[in-house]
C-alpha cells in the first residue's frame, strides 16, 4: 500500500484534482488478446472497433463466428457496447486490423496486415503479392452501413527471407483522403503505382483518395546498414500538416534531413504537408519506445509520448524521472519547438500506452503502465493533463492481477475508451474481471450523469426545409440561415479541410427563420465545411474564407 501511495503522489503531485469522467461505465473481457486492437468514435458518439475473430468473438450481446476459423473484422457499436453492424473479412492464413478511423460521413478505414487471401463482399478477394513467408499491409474502407468499398495492399517482391510489409496507422482529412504509415522490406516495395527499391525495415508514408487511389508515397532510408525504422502513428492538424512518429535504430534519412545513428530503439517525429507529402522537419525526441502514441489539437500543437530515465532535455525543456523509467509526454508547436515536457510515473519502471486529444476542448489524455511494486506488478492507468501539462488524479486498474493498456479513444463528451490486456484478478471500478491466462479487455469510462444506456426510440424531428450561408465567400463573418426549423435544437459545426472542428453553435427554433453568425476573422484563408445536425438530419455547406 505504501508503494501504491508513493507512486500516485509522484505521478500526479500533491493536491491533484479528480477526473470528472473517471467513472467506469462498463468493461468487457475477451479470451483473445488481439480481439480488439483499436477503438475510435464518430461525431454521434458511436464506437468503431477492429481486431480479429479467432473462432468466435462476443461483442456485447452479439457473437461473431469466423468462417474458416479466422477473420479480420470492423464493427460499429453504440456507446452501450451493443453492435450496430459487424463486417468480417475471412482470411486463408493470417489477418489483423491494427488501427481504425472514421470520417464525418460514417465511413470507416482500417489499417493492418495479412497473409494469403482476404475475402469480402460478394465473392471478392484480395491476395497478398508479398512472398508467402511475409505479410502484406492493407488499407480498407467501409461505408456507413459497414459494406467494404475497397481494399488496397502494400506489398514487397523478391526472394529475400525478410520481404514483408505492415500498415500500422491511418488518419483522415475532411475531404475523405486517407494517410497511411507503416514499414516495409523487400527488393521492391509496391504502394499503388509507386515502387521503391532495396528497402529493409523502412518507414513509408502514403496518401489515398476516397476511391482508394494513391495520391503520393514516400519511403525513409536508414543511416546505417544494421538500422531500421518503423512508422507507428500518424496525426493531422487544422493547417494542412501531417505528423508521423515511430522508432528507429541506427539513425535515418529522408529528403535531405537525417537523425544520427544509435544502438537503441529511439523515437522520431516528422512533419509533412498533406498536398504532396513534402518533409517540413525531422526530429529525434530524447526518449525511447515504439512511437505509437501521437495526436494533434486544433491549434496545430502535436503531442508525443515515450519513456525515459534520469533527466532528459526535450528542446529547451528538461524532464526528470521519479526513479526508474517514466512516461514522457511532450507537446510541440507547429514549428517543432517544445512547449512543455511532463514525466509520469513512480519509483519503479513505468511505460506509455497511448494518448488522445479532445477536438472540442484540447484536453490531453494519456494511458500507460504503472509498476506498483518491486515484484513487477504492472497496472494500467489513464490520466488527463491540464493545459500546462500537469496531470490530474489518474484512473487505475486495480489488482492483485496485472494489466496493461493498448489504445485510447475519446468521444465528443470526453468519455474514455481504453483497450488492453490483463491476467489474474483485476478491478475496473466496481467490476472485477478474472482470467487464469492473459486476456483482452475494452473499458468505457464516463461522467456521473452518463450511463451509456442503449438509445431510446424517439419521434423523428421534422426536417429543416432550407439551409443557406451568406455571404459566401466571406472575410470577417457569415450567417447561417435555417428555414422551417422546429422541434429540437440544431447543432452547427464548422470544420477545416482535415476534419478538425474550429467553431460550434447551438441553434434553438426561433419561428419561421432561425439565424446565427459565425466569425471567421481569425481563421486561416481556405475552404471549410459547415455541418448542421438536426435530429437525424445532416446538412452540409462548403464555406470559402478569403
Amino acid at each position: 500500500m505504501k508503494q501504491l501511495l508513493l507512486a500516485l503522489c509522484l505521478l500526479v503531485g500533491v493536491g491533484a484534482q479528480a477526473q470528472p469522467n473517471g467513472n467506469l461505465q462498463w468493461v468487457q473481457a475477451f479470451s483473445d488478446i488481439n480481439a480488439v486492437m483499436d477503438v475510435a468514435t464518430d461525431v454521434n458518439g458511436d464506437v468503431y472497433l477492429t481486431g480479429r475473430v479467432s473462432g468466435t468473438l462476443r461483442l456485447g450481446s452479439t457473437q461473431l463466428t469466423a468462417p474458416g476459423g479466422l477473420s479480420l473484422y470492423v464493427a460499429k457499436c453504440r456507446p452501450s457496447g451493443e453492435v450496430v453492424w459487424a463486417t468480417q473479412l475471412p482470411s486463408s492464413a493470417l489477418a489483423l486490423g491494427y488501427r481504425v478511423q472514421v470520417d464525418a460521413r460514417g465511413n470507416s478505414y482500417v489499417a493492418g496486415s495479412f497473409q494469403g487471401t482476404l475475402s469480402y463482399g460478394r465473392n471478392q478477394q484480395i491476395t497478398s503479392q508479398t512472398p508467402a513467408s511475409g505479410e502484406a499491409g492493407f488499407l480498407l474502407k467501409c461505408n456507413a452501413a459497414g459494406q467494404v468499398q475497397w481494399v488496397q495492399q502494400i506489398s514487397a517482391s523478391g526472394t529475400e527471407l525478410y520481404s514483408t510489409c505492415s500498415a500500422w496507422a491511418v488518419a483522415l482529412d475532411v475531404m475523405g483522403n486517407a494517410y497511411l504509415t507503416g514499414t516495409a522490406s523487400g527488393s521492391q516495395v509496391h504502394i499503388g503505382n509507386f515502387t521503391f527499391a532495396n528497402r529493409q525495415r523502412q518507414t513509408y508514408l502514403a496518401s489515398y483518395t476516397p476511391q482508394g487511389t494513391v495520391r503520393w508515397a514516400h519511403m525513409w532510408q536508414s543511416a546505417a546498414d544494421f538500422g531500421g525504422n518503423v512508422g507507428r502513428a500518424i496525426a493531422l492538424d487544422n493547417f494542412g500538416n501531417c505528423y508521423v512518429s515511430g522508432n528507429h535504430i541506427g539513425g535515418m534519412q529522408l529528403a535531405g534531413q537525417s537523425i544520427p545513428a544509435n544502438n537503441s530503439q529511439s523515437l522520431f517525429l516528422a512533419k509533412f504537408d498533406t498536398r504532396r507529402g513534402q518533409l517540413q522537419w525531422l526530429q529525434a525526441p530524447a526518449a525511447f519506445g515504439d512511437g505509437n502514441s501521437l495526436a494533434a489539437d486544433r491549434q496545430g500543437n502535436v503531442y508525443l509520448t515515450g519513456w525515459f530515465s534520469g533527466s532528459r532535455t526535450f528542446g529547451n525543456k528538461t524532464a526528470t524521472s521519479h526513479g526508474g523509467t517514466d512516461v514522457a509526454v511532450v507537446r510541440y508547436n507547429r514549428d517543432g519547438r517544445v512547449a512543455w515536457a511532463t514525466a509520469l510515473g513512480g519509483p519503479s519502471d513505468d511505460y506509455d500506452g497511448d494518448l488522445a486529444v479532445s477536438p472540442r476542448t484540447g484536453k490531453v489524455f494519456v494511458s500507460g503502465i504503472l509498476n506498483l511494486s518491486s515484484e513487477g506488478t504492472n497496472q494500467a492507468f489513464w490520466v488527463q493533463l491540464q493545459p500546462s501539462g500537469q496531470p490530474m488524479r489518474p484512473v487505475l486498474v486495480g489488482g492483485p492481477g496485472t494489466s496493461s493498456t493498448g489504445m485510447l479513444a475519446l468521444d465528443a463528451r470526453e468519455n474514455v475508451y481504453m483497450t488492453g490486456v490483463f491476467t489474474g484478478t483485476c478491478q475496473f471500478g466496481n467490476t472485477t474481471l478474472q482470467s487464469t491466462f492473459t486476456s483482452g479487455y475494452l473499458a468505457r469510462y464516463g461522467h456521473h450523469d452518463d450511463r451509456s444506456t442503449p438509445p431510446v426510440a424517439e419521434t423523428p424531428a421534422a426536417p429543416i426545409r432550407a439551409c443557406s450561408v451568406y455571404p459566401n465567400p466571406t472575410r470577417e463573418q457569415f450567417t447561417l440561415r435555417l428555414e422551417g426549423h422546429t422541434g429540437p435544437a440544431a447543432r452547427a459545426v464548422l470544420l477545416n479541410l482535415v476534419g478538425r472542428q474550429v467553431a460550434e453553435q447551438t441553434l434553438l427554433p426561433a419561428g419561421a427563420i432561425t439565424e446565427t453568425t459565425f466569425s471567421t476573422a481569425q481563421l486561416p484563408v481556405g475552404m471549410y465545411i459547415l455541418r448542421v445536425e438536426h435530429g437525424r438530419q445532416v446538412l452540409t455547406h462548403a464555406v470559402s474564407v478569403q
